[in-house]
């Protein structure tokens, strides 16, 4: 299966959620590709930093910000269970191709009206992606959400008439604004391998209940 993870407003955290996919597949024994498709190339950048430490187990990471990325994929994506693409954020024709193989889209959303206001556009293409492909799954999924604050509120408020307007869902689970994920991807790791005082158990709770209703949501 393709999961691409994208949204055209930057800093929503898009390689954060795309590592914390990948990884939990991987750590279940799946055979998990991620393909930084970013010019920012921060998934390879954290492949590199994870490399060089031996307990840990690797991740299959490989880069491809071509315009032919779709082609690409095809053939490779048959030996793996999952792929997932850390699609970059302007609308381009690596943007556009990263979405036409999926079948499964995430567009992580920052709680904030400038932040709302750069996505709509993202389920904007994503709406003429499923008229072509019409099995395609497009997931929102709420990400550095800054627990009890007026704006989460109001965002949530807009999810109701968000799933109306385009062809989306939104999932339940969300991650907060936790240094821990920040901490991890710096070390190459995945929260959940991270050990002391730089282990955080509410980060690694969101995670797995993210991880577990996103595979119930893709069957």
């Amino acid at each position: 299966m393709i999961i691409t993870v994208t949204n055209q407003k930057g800093g929503v955290g898009k390689t954060t959620i795309a590592l914390n996919l990948a990884l939990k597949f991987h750590a279940e024994g799946e055979k998990a590709l991620l393909v930084d498709a970013d010019p920012q190339a921060s998934s390879m950048t954290f492949r590199e930093i994870r490399g060089e430490n031996e307990a840990l187990s690797n991740l299959s990471v490989i880069a491809n910000t071509s315009k032919t990325v779709d082609r690409d994929l095809v053939p490779v994506a048959e030996s793996f269970d999952y792929v997932v693409i850390d699609s970059g954020g302007r609308d381009s024709q690596v943007f556009r191709a990263s979405i036409s193989l999926a079948a499964v889209v995430v567009v992580p959303i920052v709680p904030g009206t400038m932040e709302l206001w750069g996505t709509d556009k993202t389920f904007d293409i994503l709406d003429e992606a499923s008229v072509f492909n019409k099995k395609l799954k497009v997931f929102a999924v709420l990400n550095m959400v800054k627990q009890g604050t007026k704006i989460e509120k109001e965002l949530l408020s807009l999810e109701e008439e968000l799933e109306k307007r385009h062809n989306l869902r939104f999932l339940k689970s969300s991650l907060s604004d936790r240094v821990a994920f920040k901490y991890a991807i710096a070390q190459g790791k995945a929260v959940w391998e991270m050990n002391g005082d730089d282990r955080d158990i509410k980060a690694i709770n969101e995670v797995n209940r993210l991880h577990k209703e996103f595979k119930e949501a893709i069957k």
